[in-house]
């Protein structure tokens, strides 16, 4: 058996018998002995076999037929061939999009800009379905999707937590000539830099009543946000009409977990208690720059209110039911492989107490949370609890 670059006969019988720390040492050795005859080879020092170029005349026995004395550098094996293009560089962010972004991606906001416009038409169509009277989109990135929500709603508030993005998106507005001049100014004040989850809603759009606007939602969202974004959404579905979200497909898949499966939990019970789900389209990662590891799906919430107790008043009902829901659905799955009695305390009623978290259907967690209510169960509310 020859050597794979210098031809030297392998000595396989000696190999085997040494130790195995040994043999590391052995491979190590000769190792460096191919290293130092490349050398030797590319230097071109003087001594026995050296030709008129001053490089030493390679021998069949100690040098493969690649390695050819040449007066040219050693080349790329891979030379001539194209590369692979780096999908986490800045210029490839730039060329995929066909414009210059003025800033690069933050992944601690888990920013994923949408760059193709047939997904962007595709999720216009699905809100103009909704019919919206107030419409919010949660993160504005490069504009691909809030440009064409502009044009067929113009009472569109656009939000995002990254400065540069509201300017970049402004300054997209100007250019595309889309929009009047009379009517652009307008449009871009409603771009705004401004955490969703920080809003404060009551000065914008008044007292939580039922005459107040019905206000839909829109937005690709980063994963890290999803839970508390939606976690807001089931607090104040009275506030909140319906969603159009794009997320990833695992999290759609935990949306959706049936009773007795890994995925189910606590996003699982209180998503199918506040919110009828559809799944409209799916998202290929092709479809965002830089290109995430997961394919994504276009999700619509239609939320709706939790069943009202007749033993609760409409005051408590509005302000505890769902917080209370959410602190027991969370402790429950805490230690999920635990019984409720365990978990919860002797105030679970006889029919849960010998019941695992992952039996129990979401409409038991309501009935559970109710039963809990009635009897004056104390629960850390307060803790829970997020801005109007």
């Amino acid at each position: 058996m020859l050597g794979a670059r210098t031809g030297r006969a392998f000595d396989a019988q000696a190999f085997i018998s040494v130790p195995v720390r040994a043999a590391h040492s052995l491979v190590r050795s000769q190792n460096a002995e191919r290293r130092s005859v490349r050398h030797l080879f590319r230097s071109g020092i003087g001594g026995s076999g050296v030709t008129s170029t001053g490089l030493i005349e390679p021998e069949r026995d100690l040098c493969c037929s690649r390695n050819r004395a040449s007066t040219s550098p050693r080349r790329n094996s891979f030379e001539g061939q194209p590369r692979r293009p780096n999908t986490s560089s800045f210029a490839f962010l730039t060329s995929r999009l066909g414009e210059r972004l003025p800033w690069r991606p933050k992944q601690s906001l888990g920013q994923n800009f949408l760059q193709d416009r047939a997904v962007a038409d595709a999720i216009v169509a699905a809100v103009r379905a909704c019919e919206p009277t107030e419409l919010v989109e949660i993160g504005t990135g490069t504009g691909v999707l809030t440009e064409p929500l502009l044009e067929f709603f113009p009472q569109l508030l656009s939000l995002d937590i990254d400065e540069r993005a509201v300017q970049y998106t402004r300054a997209r507005l100007a250019e595309s000539g889309h929009f009047p001049r009379k009517q652009l100014s307008e449009l871009q004040a409603r771009i705004q830099k401004a955490d969703f989850l920080r809003l404060e809603w009551m000065s914008m759009y008044g007292p939580r009543t039922e005459s107040a606007p019905q206000i839909t939602l829109v937005g690709n969202l980063p994963y890290y946000i999803v839970s508390p974004i939606l976690f807001h959404c089931f607090e104040h579905v009275h506030r909140y009409h319906q969603a159009v979200f794009m997320v990833q497909r695992e999290f759609a898949e935990r949306l959706a977990a049936p009773t007795r499966c890994k995925d189910y939990g606590v996003l699982s019970v209180l998503a199918q208690l506040h919110a009828e789900m559809q799944t409209l389209f799916q998202v290929p990662r092709t479809a965002f720059c830089p290109v995430p590891k997961v394919d994504s799906v276009v999700i619509r919430f239609d939320f709706r209110s939790l069943p009202q107790a007749d033993s609760l008043s409409d005051q408590a009902y509005q302000s505890d039911l769902s917080v209370a829901l959410r602190q027991i659905v969370r402790q429950a799955f805490q230690q999920r492989r635990k019984t409720l009695r365990n978990t919860l305390g002797d105030t679970v009623p006889t029919r849960w107490r010998h019941c695992r978290p992952e039996e129990l259907q979401p409409s038991d967690f309501l009935e559970l949370t109710l039963s809990l209510l009635r009897e004056g169960a104390q629960m850390p509310l307060n803790e829970l609890r997020s801005p109007a």
